[in-house]
């Protein structure tokens, strides 16, 4: 009977070893695998509820919507009366007090040389205030009172946030053409009176856009003026002719 080399027998015996410590490891990792979910579905602590689990943030959700800032609340307005009894047509005006002055809530309705009810209709006066040529616009306020400045209107506007949406909150809620107001937040109360045209004479644009005058010289007999229109919240800066007929708020110092 021959006998097997020992070399082979050898070999034989290590292919079974090398067999079983595969066998013993897959045997661990199975049971290391049945551990570690066993110990996940347990709760943290037995006497409270298992922790809701924290998601990955979604890599297409804009960052605007994770880190969102609360939009800062405005202080409320500061809303006052002021009686103009100038005669012959004594007046109280609705006042608000923005960027540390006091505002007339109000387009002016003094009847003045050089100025107009919208479409010479006095019920225009009532509704828009009348319409002033600059000359006279610069001294037609009330006693403490004044035209105001370019820089006026520009501290206003910053107070009420900025040029591109100070009429969201500057305009009324009503009056304006296709629901065109604002939320009055501010206690402004622009409303859309219109002009004059400085040499046809013709009225255009009331229910659509306000057109106010400042005390500032644009230079070639124009001055500055703001503006604000029912189709987008901006109050716009620009310029006219000194002739035209445009609508004043007067203001003071606090």
């Amino acid at each position: 009977m021959t006998t097997p080399p020992k070399t082979s027998r050898e070999g034989f015996v290590s292919i079974l070893l090398l067999i079983s410590v595969l066998i013993g490891l897959l045997a661990a990792s199975v049971a290391t695998l049945f551990a570690i979910k066993y110990i996940e579905d347990l709760p943290e602590n037995p006497s409270k509820p298992p922790r809701e689990r924290v998601h990955a943030p979604d890599p297409e959700e804009p960052m605007s919507e994770l880190f969102s800032v609360p939009e800062k609340p405005e202080p409320p307005a500061a809303l006052g009366t002021f009686t103009d009894d100038r005669a012959p047509a004594p007046y109280t005006y609705k006042t608000a007090k923005i960027g540390g002055k006091t505002w007339f809530a109000e387009n002016l309705r003094y009847p003045s040389k050089d100025s107009w009810c919208y479409g010479d209709d006095s019920a225009n006066c009532g509704k828009y205030g009348r319409l002033y040529v600059w000359n006279a616009a610069k001294t037609v306020c009330p006693t403490g009172w004044r035209l105001p400045s370019r820089q006026e209107w520009l501290a206003l506007l910053e107070a009420s946030g900025g040029e591109e949406s100070a009429g969201k909150r500057l305009k009324s809620k009503t009056g304006w053409d296709e629901g065109g107001g604002g939320t009055d937040s501010r206690g402004f109360s622009a409303l859309p009176g219109g002009n004059r045209h400085h040499t046809a004479g013709d009225f255009s644009y009331v229910g659509s856009t306000g057109f106010w005058w400042t005390a500032t010289e644009y230079g070639g007999g124009s001055v500055y003026i703001r503006t604000m229109s029912y189709g987008d919240d901006e109050a716009s800066e620009s310029y006219t002719a000194k002739d035209g007929g445009l609508s004043v708020r007067c203001v003071k110092d606090d």
